[in-house]
Formats: C-alpha cells, structure tokens, sequence
C-alpha cells in the first residue's frame, strides 16, 4: 500500500500601505509549529515602508502587482505559489502557530478544496471570548447555507488545483467581497468548503474605525456579491445583521482601549473623539 504524499504549503499575503502590521504578520507565519514551504508577499503599490520592512525577513519572496485592487493582487499571489495548497491572510492576521498543522490536518481529507476558520481581534480585550463567540456564528451559518458557504480572506486555504480551475472563472467586480465571490465559485463547481474551528487567526479591528457611511458601503458589499450571484439564502444576512448592532459598541472599544497596555483608557477615548472632530471641521 503507498503511503500518502505529505503536502506542501504556501501562504499568500497580499498587502498595501501595511508597515504597521506586516511586521507581526510575518513574525507569526514564521513562528510555525510546522514551517510553510514559502511565503509570498504581494506588494500592491505600498507608498510607505512595508516593502523594506519585508526585505529584513529571510524566507519570505515579495512580488508585486501593479493593478489596484485586493483581486488582482490575491490572483497574483495565487498564481505564484508552488505548494499543493494556498493558505491566504491578511497583513493584519496573526496565525496560531499551530495553523499550519491544522491546514494540512484538514487537507488529508481529499474531498476538501477549501477550507476557512473563526477569527479574534488580536487588538481588544477578552480575546477568547471573542474567538468563540466568532467561532459559534460562523459555525451556524456554515450550517445553516446550503448555496452560499463562506471563505473568509483574513483566515483562508485553497487547494492549487482549485484555484487554477477557479482563476479563470472568479469576477473581478470592485462592489464584491472577493473571498465570498471565490466561495461562490467553488461551489458551482461543486468543490466542498470546510469550516474548521480549529484553524484561528487574530486580526485586526481596524475596521471599526470607519466612518458609519464608511462601514455601510463595506457592509452593502455582502448583499451585493450574493444578490450578483442569484444568491438570497437568508442566512447571507446574518453577518449583516451581526456587525451592523456590533459596530456602535466595537467602535467605543476600539477607541477607548490600548492593546499595548491591555487597559480601557477614558483619556484614549476622548483623544479620539476631539481628533474626529477636528478632522470633520478641517
């Protein structure tokens, strides 16, 4: 009897103006209990530091591409890796350092072609209970869509072979999520897409920043990809729903509190507030 062939992976990373993150970015796809086989950065027009600051990492490849756009750049990635399967973050994720293994885990399996996993705000307070309550959510609504399973671009894998049915088939639409639209995809080919708890990432609350009319532009890209796609399971509107009664509260936390001091700070908060109002007057 043969024995299996052991997997490859690589990891993509597609990443813009991304000098304050990419840093601990790299540093934890490097600090895998089991090494990828490459890591490729793609820069997308960086005007700041971040392709000098992924120059200082042995072991990690920079490509650039040109066209703007988070497609054109994840494609770009795709298309370089060698390995039997892609792994996809975002230059903000934090990986377990054992995600790795849990990817290859989850890959012996031949029938999967994808497979995604819950995500923590790496940058808030109570993190374990924010990875299991993320975990819980996107646990149902895998259960619950039968025609619109989900991938999640900040905490990702593809097999190769998928992707290179895939890239000539995904759309390119700007008003699109592209790692819902990949998704989508897959399933019209009826690739299985896997929802594995145990592969975690941290990233970053960011987003919460965004201004409300910032926030519903983002949030409107959900309803689109599937409403472009002929999709309207209703369970495409749990996230919407979710993150629409979160963002008040998650936006009051993410200015109040420090992650570097782990403490909510009223001062931090009041800085924040006056700097939005001077930036509205200015």
């Amino acid at each position: 009897m043969s024995q299996k062939k052991t997997l490859s992976i690589g990891l993509v990373i597609p990443a813009y103006n991304e000098s304050e993150s990419i840093a601990s970015c790299l540093e934890a796809a490097l600090n895998q209990t089991h090494p990828f086989d490459e890591i490729i950065v793609v820069d997308n027009n960086s005007s700041d530091d971040t392709v000098d600051i992924v120059k200082q990492f042995d072991g990690v490849k920079i490509i650039t591409e040109a066209k703007q756009g988070v497609t054109y750049t994840r494609d770009t990635g795709f298309d370089a890796v060698e390995s039997d399967v892609i792994g996809r973050i975002d230059a903000d994720s934090l990986l377990d350092p054992d995600w790795v293994e849990e990817v290859l885990r989850v890959f012996e399996d031949d029938e999967i072609a994808a497979a995604t996993g819950p995500v923590y705000y790496h940058d808030m307070p109570a993190k374990p209970t924010g990875q299991k309550f993320d975990s819980a959510i996107r646990g149902a609504i895998d259960k619950l869509s039968t025609k619109s399973k989900f991938l999640f671009g900040s905490n990702m894998a593809i097999r190769r072979e998928a992707w290179r049915t895939m890239r000539d088939v995904v759309c390119h639409e700007s008003a699109y999520h592209e790692d819902l639209d990949l998704a989508i995809h897959l399933m019209d080919y009826n690739y299985n897409i896997y929802f594995d708890k145990k592969m975690i990432a941290g990233v970053s609350s960011r987003r919460m920043e965004s201004s409300p009319k910032e926030f519903r532009r983002y949030m409107k890209m959900y309803s689109a990809t599937y409403r472009g796609h002929g999709i309207r399971e209703a369970s495409v509107n749990i996230p919407i729903i979710i993150f629409w009664s979160l963002y008040p509260s998650m936006k009051l936390l993410r200015n109040a509190y420090n992650p570097e001091t782990g403490k909510i700070s009223l001062e931090k908060l009041l800085l924040k507030s006056s700097s939005a109002r001077s930036n509205r007057n200015g």
